[in-house]
């Protein structure tokens, strides 16, 4: 019993030295874990960046900034990390003591102390980096500043007449940059550099602009100086030399658009003054195209008095020749109104005709009035002008459109006789083949189809004896009598075709007729239907139906024979 005891006592033993020891393991990895962080740590080139940045002879508020992150950095060193090295020490001297649960919460302060030490470091290197990268940057901006600055000081010194009276703010300007870079070199030298480092943007941009009005200045005052005053005086000779050419010109005020313009160049030197040139240059380009427009004008006015002299006197003439020209059709269309009844439009149009050549040639004498007077330009009764040929160029095309419908309506006339006459004689024959045909008789629904055909011939030809004659009633006439004809015909041909086709199958069938006894029967009642109804289609509908019960195909047979043998009439 006690053996057991005891080998119990053992077992139990081992298995917490057993956990105990795995646990001063897992211990001992996270303390080495943390250790190894530190060291890292450490071993980072912070301190070299410090040496480097401190070669450079450091003054004024770069010199702060440096001090600022030297400071940091000796605080890591003497204060954050000797406390995480002592922090160390504590854990693994408790993890020999295998007091473990003192060690996990010093793990994780120390885990925090050591991911701030590292944000500080991370924060120290971008700084000291940026110090660094801003004593290049300023070193090879502020040459590049000086070489910009001393070529604007040669152009604005060997080409200060092409400037005017903007050389003196140039050279303000010029003078205020120069200053500004002077000071940042001096700073630059004595190791004073983030200021202008932080400027050095702006900076620059001044210099380009500077650089940008050296190069666009000179050609703008040009143009408002020299260019545009040119272009003003020989506008207004050419504009003085129309007028005393016998040009009206009321519409172009040269003279009150080079005085405006003139006026304007005062407000191009301003925008100058203030340093907008892209504004000076669109007021310039706005100018120069509002006088190529007023030239545009003047040539277009030179243009329209070639044109109404070379185009004046035919207008005129073709005027009066297509006035005459509706008179004859007007006259013309009064014959055929006195023998035609037509649709109110087409009776009103000679007269709109006439109204549209009168209104146009009104127009045009009113402003041929005032341009005799000079109160309009030549662009003006040029463009009468072209609205009178236009007028009656349209006016032509429908004179000759309605001609043509005058024309038409004779001709329909004539056709509809001609055809009166043919439906007649199709009449006719269709009677005669009826006749020939020797068929028992016509039935009722035949008859009236031919009969209506002939009452539509002869509405057709009421309508074309009728004074005046209605067209559109003779239209309509026309087209029913053809219907009817065409309907008779083709009823007449089907009914003779039934009554051939039933007697043939009636007299092919007649071979079953004594052995069949429904086949007689139904042959009785068939030829009945033949003899005194004259019922025809049914007649062939009973015959054929009971054929094909006694004989399959034999109708087809007897059809195909049939056609052989029909001549037409």
């Amino acid at each position: 019993m006690f053996l057991k005891i005891l080998i119990v006592f053992i077992i139990i033993v081992f298995i917490m030295l057993l956990v105990f020891y795995t646990m001063r393991r897992r211990a001992d990895k996270l303390i080495e874990t943390i250790e190894t962080r530190k060291k890292v740590l450490f071993d980072r080139p912070v301190i070299e960046q410090l040496n480097t940045v401190k070669k450079i002879a450091l003054s004024g508020a770069t010199k702060v900034a440096f001090e600022e992150e030297r400071q940091r950095w000796e605080k890591i060193v003497d204060v954050d990390l000797p406390q995480v090295e002592k922090a160390i020490d504590e854990m693994e001297q408790d993890n020999e003591m295998f007091r473990f649960t003192s060690i996990k919460p010093a793990i994780g302060q120390t885990e925090q102390s050591l991911a701030k030490i590292e944000q500080t470091m991370n924060q120290i290197s971008e700084a000291l980096a940026l110090l660094q990268e801003s004593h290049e940057t300023v070193g090879e901006a502020l040459q590049q500043a000086d070489t910009d600055l001393v070529e604007a000081r040669k152009v604005m010194l060997t080409q200060a007449y092409t400037f005017g009276d903007q050389i003196d703010r140039l050279e303000k300007e010029e003078e205020r940059l120069r200053a500004e870079i002077t000071t940042a070199e001096t700073d630059y030298y004595e190791g004073d550099f983030l200021a202008f480092y932080h400027r050095k943007d702006e900076i620059e941009a001044d210099i380009a602009k500077l650089n940008v009005q050296i190069i666009e200045i000179p050609p703008l005052l040009q143009q408002i100086n020299h260019e545009l005053p040119n272009e003003f005086i020989q506008l207004s000779r050419g504009y003085n030399g129309m007028k005393a050419q016998g040009y009206s010109l009321n519409l172009i005020d040269c003279d009150g658009a080079i005085e405006r313009l003139t006026a304007e160049i005062n407000g191009v030197k301003s925008l100058l003054n203030a340093g907008e040139n892209q504004e000076a240059f669109s007021e310039v380009e706005r100018m120069s195209n509002e006088v190529n427009g007023l030239y545009d004008q003047l040539e277009a006015e030179a243009v329209a008095r070639q044109f109404v002299e070379a185009e004046q006197l035919e207008t005129e003439q073709q005027l009066q020749a297509e006035k005459a020209a509706v008179d004859l059709l007007y006259a013309e269309a009064k014959l055929v109104f006195e023998k035609y009844e037509l649709d109110e439009e087409m009776t009103a149009k000679p007269a709109t005709m006439r109204k549209q050549l009168k209104a146009a040639e009104q127009s045009y004498e009113r402003v041929k009035l005032a341009y005799g007077e000079g109160t309009v330009d030549h662009s003006q009764i040029a463009t009468v002008i072209k609205d009178l040929q236009q007028t009656v160029c349209d006016n032509r095309d429908e004179q000759l459109a309605y001609s043509e419908q005058l024309k038409k309506i004779r001709k329909d006339e004539m056709a509809a006789q001609a055809k009166a006459q043919s439906y007649l004689e199709r009449l006719k024959r269709v009677d005669n083949y009826i006749r020939r045909c020797r068929i028992p008789g016509v039935p009722a629904d035949v008859n009236e189809k031919i009969e209506e055909a002939y009452a539509a011939v002869q509405t057709l030809n009421t309508s074309l004896e009728a004074s005046p004659i209605n067209v559109s009633e003779m239209t309509g006439n026309w087209r029913s009598a053809d219907n009817s004809t065409t309907q008779a015909e083709d009823t007449a041909h089907e009914m003779v075709e039934d009554a051939r086709l039933v007697e043939a199958i009636i007299q092919y069938a007649n071979r079953y007729r004594f052995k069949n006894q429904e086949m007689a029967m139904q042959l009785q009642i068939a030829e009945s239907y033949y003899d005194s109804d004259y019922n025809y289609k049914k007649a062939l509908e009973v015959a054929a139906k009971q054929l094909e019960k006694v004989e399959s195909g034999a109708v087809n047979k007897v059809e195909a024979q049939l056609k052989e043998g029909n001549q037409p009439y």
